[in-house]
């Protein structure tokens, strides 16, 4: 006794077209934007809400929780 199975996993439904790039480049780049403004924002409301808050002259924002006794 021979049993011979077939099967095919070939879709022939509706599929999306392959996306393209640059058709949603500059809206990813417009919401990056506007994210990271968001974020410093929100950076500079907790450091005006809390004492000990710094930043150096590269714009590394920084905080002390608690100041050490230790050689530096």
């Amino acid at each position: 006794m021979t049993v011979l199975f077939l099967a095919s996993c070939r879709y022939t439904g509706d599929q999306s077209p392959p996306l393209n790039p640059a058709e949603y480049k500059e809206s990813l780049i417009k919401a990056n934007k506007e994210a990271v403004l968001t974020e410093s924002e929100q950076i500079m409301i907790l450091f005006q809400d809390t004492d000990g808050n710094d930043h150096d002259f590269l714009g590394l924002r920084y905080m002390i929780y608690f100041q050490g006794d230790g050689a530096k």
